[in-house]
């Protein structure tokens, strides 16, 4: 099945040579926890210089360059092979062309979620009044991801070709099934995630939850809540650029799926 070929060789991809991988994004990952440590002292000391806009605009500034830096070098050492050592060089121009054409996307992106949402917000909200437990909510939000997935996919799977230098235009020489072939692998990164956030919710609230049958969590609990959430959105940013570069690696004909 192409979908779980293409979701394997992006996993693959992380680890067939990881300490490129580790070069590539270790120090922008180092950059951006002293950047939020700084930003803790900060907060600390002056409670009402954070809350200041510029803070916010500063963070989403730092954050950006930070991520296109490992994104745009992840990009060139998948598809061209690209070697990078632990102060990986940034390619500016292309970080840029990949930054001012996600910008729309991200645009476009959200405002089909918000007029799904508007569309369907009447029958969320019966489901939510009147359904019981949580199986309702999760899947409504397991249909929103399929839908939302597939077509953020199918924009975002040509931007690499700004990374290595290609025009987004540059058509996929084996486009005839990509649309059918991405749904089908957000079909199935949404039933791994519905089937996660069922272990998630078993481990919170079962035996295995840190916080136990306290009237209140206890500290430990909340900070190793906190690193658990902080490392796997830290995984899941890797893997969503390694899935990007083997669906353009594999439908341009640069690399196809193992």
């Amino acid at each position: 099945m192409i979908a779980f070929r293409i979701v394997k060789t992006a996993f693959m991809n992380i680890f067939v040579d990881f300490p490129q991988t580790l070069r590539i994004f270790g120090l922008p990952i180092i950059l951006a926890a002293a950047y939020f440590a700084t930003l803790f002292y900060v907060a600390q000391s002056s409670p009402m210089l954070i809350r200041q806009g510029y803070f916010l605009a500063l963070t989403i500034v730092v954050l950006g360059c930070l991520a296109l830096w490992a994104t745009v070098n992840f990009h060139r050492h998948i598809l061209l092979d690209e070697k990078f050592g632990w102060l990986p060089r940034p390619h500016w121009m292309e970080m840029l062309r990949y930054l001012m054409l996600m910008i729309p996307m991200v645009i476009l992106l959200a405002i089909i979620g918000f007029l799904l949402t508007m569309a369907t917000s009447g029958f969320v909200m019966r489901l939510v009044m009147h359904g019981d437990g949580i199986a309702g909510p999760i899947l409504i939000g397991a249909i929103y991801s399929v839908l939302l997935g597939t077509i953020g996919l199918r924009f975002y799977a040509a931007l690499p070709a700004e990374a290595i230098g290609e025009s987004y235009a540059f058509s996929f020489r084996n486009g005839h099934n990509v649309l059918l072939d991405i749904f089908l692998v957000t079909v199935l990164l949404t039933l791994l995630q519905v089937a996660w956030s069922f272990v998630e919710l078993w481990m919170i609230h079962g035996n295995l939850s840190p916080m136990g049958n306290q009237t209140s969590p206890s500290p430990f609990a909340v900070g190793a809540v906190f690193v658990y959430q902080l490392v796997v959105a830290v995984l899941s940013a890797v893997f969503g650029i390694s899935l990007l570069t083997t669906i353009y690696g594999h439908y341009s004909g640069r690399r196809p799926v193992r």
